[in-house]
């Protein structure tokens, strides 16, 4: 998780928060999330469809 946030830009300090259960994601860090794994997928599934 946290490689793939520092990939999103999300700070380390707040995954570790979230994680922790010390603080709630905001929208914009619940955004960048969703927006990055969404990215990894489409690059994972479009490699399975060109093959």
């Amino acid at each position: 998780m946290c490689a793939l946030s520092l990939k999103c830009g999300v700070s380390r300090d707040t995954i570790s928060r979230i994680e922790g259960g010390g603080t709630i994601p905001g929208v914009h860090v619940l955004a960048q999330l969703a927006w990055c794994v969404w990215a990894k997928l489409e690059t994972f599934f479009g490699g399975i469809e060109n093959e």
